[in-house]
């Protein structure tokens, strides 16, 4: 199940729900776990303070059980939750870090 929230003046961001399939050794004895988790994120285009143009994001990710194939979005086994900042690096910032320029 996939959700895109298209660019507006407010941000854009993803509603994912996937399928999660592992398979374990030991105790459980090669038993597949199967679980799901949701995906979400949400972007935000803004400035630095140095004016320069960054794009903000934050995701959160659930992780659900799934017990005899019945999914139980009310209890999740864990979630987290990161903030993400894009800056795209200037000249000087890539020379410095011995980037040369490609020639075509």
């Amino acid at each position: 199940e996939r959700l895109v929230e298209p660019p507006t003046d407010l941000g854009f961001g993803f509603d994912e729900l996937v399928r999660v399939e592992s398979a374990t050794d030991g105790l459980l004895g090669g038993i597949k776990l199967v679980k799901a988790a949701r995906v979400k994120r949400r972007f935000r285009r803004s400035y630095s303070d140095s004016g320069d143009r960054v794009v903000e994001g934050l995701e959160i990710v659930k992780t659900y059980r799934v017990l005899d194939g019945i999914l139980d979005t009310n209890n999740p086994t864990s979630s987290t939750k990161s903030r993400i900042k894009l800056t795209r690096p200037t000249v000087e910032q890539l020379k410095s870090d011995g980037v040369k320029r490609l020639e075509g």
